[in-house]
């Protein structure tokens, strides 16, 4: 039935009733739990000595009520959810029902609140009645289906109307004083079995929640008839109320008679049945009359409807024939102007069409025969960033970009005035300076004397293709240096051995000029001799590729006969025109690497063998105490085989007893309170015995400044312990084992130096061979991003600055390792040193830095003399001023002061800034190698610098330190000595 034919005001009242109802429920719902929750008997059940609500009935309730609120909303996410409490209020009936069923208990009675067994009518605490939880099935099932976007209407109004018919027996069960029941079958079941009876608060909310669901769409299914406007719904509406209300009325008041003892049950029984015929027979009168009157208003609206109809029939007649013939005389001018139009609306459509398609591919304008602009099109006015109105009127001059001389235009105009079409390339200038190249194709529009009486110019923008020529062009040069420049050497060969290119490093290092190896049959001649054979197959081999590889490490022979170790990497160029492969070989000369590994791996042996074979217990400890590394010494010290030891902790082998000072010292340790301790304690022999030892230890940091293993060195000191128990007669051992001691220190010390002095000559042979591949690396990418970093996408661009900023900070930290090696192995001479002069230097040499950074650095000259070295001081006074500009908080204008402090034998010059400030407890830890405070994707370095700055004044006889709190800036500060009398 559609909404016309419905009464719209019922069908709104219904709609809003269902709202209400859906409200009620929820209401009842949540006015039940307040009861099970603070016991409060008249919420539970309305009077004691009746049934109370169990709490999940309460909660079905609640979620019935919900879902029908919710169920006929628009939003997916509000009738999915109105389906999910549906569900669940199903699922519970069926499993309640089960549980009488089956003599089950689930264990949901009791789940939220706790009943007393012997409550009235509750022969299971906490369980609803099966009456309830059939009618919680039903309702549950009709709100799943009508909050679903295809709703069996029929079949949900069904499942509301039978809780409906149930819940009224319910209702009436409590009015006439008799037990609630479905049907005679169910009572029979339920009082037989578990006399359970539903609640009277549990009637009245079905009644509300199942009149909620029929009304909630009241247009649709039988309750459509409900809300028509036809006879039919008028009597629905009538007669259905008062088939529901008369009769139960009518059967109350026969049940109080009969209690009250005015009449006998027959007596009762007559006077109901004479009540229910006279109250029907009024019903039937008082809709028989509304019948009429509806039928008399009909006949008259028939009859009325009917004479209109002629009197409307005659009008439209004689407004018909005057119509005909004014139709007559304008369907023949509308003819004769429909053929004018069509053909002048095809003859505009098709110059229209044209215009639209020069106007979206091409630059288009017309001058007159003097060249004067008459039209352009938006093209026109996007290419050249010129308006309309400062075009018309003016010439192509306004463009000329000067590239082209006079005479190409003069023989422009020669072409077309002559009323020939011209073809070129033209350099036209933009209004705002910028040079860009169109393809000009200029027709002229000849008069009847076949003299051009204006021109027509379509263009094209060829400004990218340009470019790009131009773009080629410069990136081959570009290549071509790079590869004839590059650090490294690069061979660029073909498929047949011919050699193309070769650069400079790889003559420089070879000493073969390009012309003696043309070919590489005599590179691999020269270069390798009898391995030519071997070395010309897997050159042969690399014409095959499609993607880089590494070719291996090869020996090759310089023209001077030296023998170097040439490092290989190949990638495939493509094809050449002559459909020959192109190969790029790039080496690296690793000579120096293979150099410095053996000499690192005999520095690293001689490292090995002087820790086992070590006169004292020596290892390595995990924070946590477990042993990474031990020495054969400190396995017989304690008894254990290297193997038994590694895996145990040094807290397993500890005396009770010393293990909380030893624990102690260690945490003072990883806080970087202490840098290493000493102490004598016991360990626990494998075989029960307690053994005494000297333990000294200290502790390994990595470059991040997380601690990372200790050096423990164990002296076993047992025989010293027991000679201190016998005083007099050990005091001479005592000594001896001293004097044995002192002796094993000095020569432990003087093989440590040892050792550190080959690392730092490593780290130094090290550091200066880094940088080699590191320039490779860099002009390579560099390259790379300049010539084809318009193929890559933004990710791949991001990806390349990454590796040039990554291979410049790998750069600045090998430097400033190269400057941190030199000042602990370069001889200095000390001489007096003019503060004012070097300062003056290093603020010349910052000036970049400090305009880029809008500092201000303020320096109180004169600055005094002091002894030092001249390029010494200079670094570390570039150093300081460098972390003062840098580390600021962000949106922080540096702000440095200089000055000096005349301090009896020494000068003490200060540099002062606004900076983020240093934590007490790291101020001596900043000037350690390696140690960062930050990140670098904070604050740029390689935490070398203050290191540096240490190292050189230290070796200038001065002291350097810093006074700082955080937030609230630095004060760094060096101390020279100042000049004698």
């Amino acid at each position: 039935m559609t909404i016309a034919q419905s009464n719209r005001r019922l069908v709104s009242a219904l709609k809003a009733t269902s709202q209400v109802c859906s409200l009620f429920v929820v209401f009842v719902g949540f006015l039940v739990l307040l009861g099970w929750r603070f016991d409060i008997q008249t919420l539970k059940s309305i009077l004691p000595e009746w049934v109370t609500m169990k709490p999940n009935a309460a909660v079905s309730f609640i979620l019935s009520g919900i879902s029908l609120y919710f169920g006929q909303s628009t939003r997916e996410v509000k009738w999915r959810f109105a389906q999910g409490c549906g569900l669940l209020v199903t699922i519970l009936g069926i499993l309640t029902l089960s549980e009488y069923l089956c003599s089950w208990n689930l264990g949901i009675d009791q789940l939220l609140f706790t009943e007393q067994p012997g409550a009235f009518a509750t022969p299971n605490p906490g369980r609803m009645s099966p009456v309830t939880a059939f009618n919680f099935t039903l309702i549950g099932a009709a709100l799943f289906l009508l909050a679903g976007r295809i709703v069996p209407y029929r079949l949900v109004q069904l499942l509301a109307l039978s809780t409906n018919l149930i819940a009224i027996q319910i209702l009436i069960g409590y009015m006439y004083g008799v037990k609630p029941i479905l049907g005679l079958a169910s009572y029979i079941y339920a009082a037989a079995l578990h006399n359970a009876i539903a609640s009277l608060a549990a009637g009245i909310a079905f009644v509300f929640l199942s009149l909620g669901v029929l009304f909630a769409t009241p247009t649709h299914g039988w309750i459509s008839l409900l809300v028509s406007n036809t006879a039919g719904g008028i009597t629905a509406r009538i007669l259905m109320p008062a088939a529901l209300v008369v009769p139960i009325i009518i059967g109350w008041l026969r049940i109080l008679g009969g209690q009250a003892g005015l009449f006998d049950d027959n007596f009762g029984i007559a006077l109901h049945v004479i009540s229910n015929v006279v109250a029907f027979m009024g019903l039937i009168w008082c809709n028989a009359g509304l019948l009429d009157r509806l039928d008399i208003k009909r006949r008259r609206a028939e009859a009325a409807l009917k004479t209109a109809y002629e009197e409307l029939e005659i009008r439209v007649e004689q407004r018909t024939e005057e119509l005909s013939q004014a139709n007559q005389t304008l369907e023949q001018e509308i003819q004769e102007r429909i053929r004018t139009q069509t053909a002048l609306q095809q003859s505009l459509k098709e110059v229209a069409d044209i215009k639209f398609a020069l106007d979206q591919s091409s630059i288009v304008a017309i001058t007159d025969a003097k060249g004067t602009i008459t039209y352009i099109n938006d093209k026109f006015c996007e290419i050249s960033q010129y308006s309309r109105a400062e075009l018309i009127g003016q010439n192509h001059r306004l463009l000329n970009s000067g590239y082209h001389p006079k005479t190409f235009f003069k023989q422009m105009w020669a072409t077309i005035s002559k009323g020939q079409v011209w073809q070129g390339e033209i350099q036209n200038r933009a209004k705002d300076g910028t040079l860009y190249w169109v393809a000009t194709t200029i027709m002229p529009f000849l008069d009847a004397t076949g003299k051009p009486y204006q021109y027509i110019a379509i263009r094209s923008d060829i400004t990218t293709s340009k470019q790009a020529e131009v773009a080629l062009r410069e990136s081959e040069e570009r290549f071509r240096r790079a590869i004839l420049y590059a650090p490294l050497p690069i061979i660029l060969h073909a498929e047949g051995g011919e050699v193309l290119q070769i650069n400079h490093a790889w003559t420089d290092i070879t000493g073969y000029s390009p012309e003696e190896i043309p070919t590489i049959e005599l590179w691999t001649q020269k270069a390798y001799g009898s391995r030519k054979a071997q070395i010309q197959t897997l050159i042969t081999d690399l014409y095959k590729l499609e993607q880089c590889v590494a070719a291996g490490e090869h020996q090759v022979i310089t023209r001077t006969g030296e023998t170097r170790i040439w490092e290989y990497y190949s990638a495939p160029l493509g094809k050449l025109p002559d459909a020959r492969s192109l190969v790029m070989t790039m080496a690296m000369d690793v000579t120096e690497r293979k150099q410095a590994e053996a000499s690192l791996t005999a520095s690293e042996e001689r490292f090995r063998s002087t820790f086992n074979q070590a006169a004292v217990g020596m290892a390595h400890v995990d924070t946590d105490g477990r042993w990474l590394l031990v020495n054969q010494k400190l396995c017989d010290i304690v008894g254990y085989s290297h193997a038994e030891l590694l895996e145990k902790t040094f807290q397993d082998i500890t005396y009770p007893d010393d293990l909380a000072i030893d624990m102690a010292y260690m945490q003072q340790m990883l806080a970087g309170e202490i840098q290493t301790y000493s102490m004598e304690k016991r360990y626990i022999r494998k075989d029960g015995s307690l053994v005494w030892i000297e333990l000294t230890a200290s502790l390994v940091w990595q470059a991040e400044g997380i601690p990372n293993y200790f050096i423990s060195v164990i002296n076993d000191i047992s025989e010293r312990q027991a000679a201190l128990r016998e005083r007099k007669a050990a005091e001479a051992v005592i000594q001896q084992l001293n004097a044995t001691l002192e002796q094993r220190v000095e020569e432990r010390t003087a093989q440590l130096n040892e050792v550190n002095q080959e690392l730092k000559r490593f780290a130094y042979s090290v550091s200066h061979d880094l940088r080699s591949p590191l320039r490779a690396i860099r002009g390579l990418i560099e390259a790379l991003i300049e010539d084809y970093g318009h193929l890559f996408d933004e990710m791949g661009q991001e990806y390349a600055r990454h590796i040039a900023a990554s291979a410049q900070r790998m750069d600045n930290l090998i430097q400033d390792l190269l400057a941190y090696s030199r000042l602990s192995q370069t001889d200095i001479q000390l001489e007096v040193v003019d503060l004012t002069m070097v300062m003056q230097n290093v603020l010349h040499q910052l000036e970049s830095e400090r305009q880029a950074k809008q500092a201000e650095i303020t320096v109180a000259f004169p600055l005094p003399q002091v002894i030092g070295q001249r390029i010494i001081l200079t670094q570390v006074l570039i150093n300081l001023l460098c972390n003062a500009l840098k580390y600021v908080a962000p949106d922080i204008r540096p702000q440095v002061r200089v000055w000096a402090e005349n301090q009896q034998d020494h000068i003490r010059l200060w540099i002062g800034d606004n900076g983020i400030g240093i934590e007490p407890e790291y101020q001596e830890r900043i000037f350690e190698v390696f140690e960062r405070l930050h990140t670098s994707d904070n604050y740029s370095g390689s935490g070398v610098g203050l290191a540096i700055v240490q190292k050189g004044i230290e070796r200038m006889k001065g002291r350097v330190g810093v006074n700082s709190q955080p937030g609230e800036g630095s004060q760094f500060w060096i101390e020279l000595p100042i000049i004698s009398n």
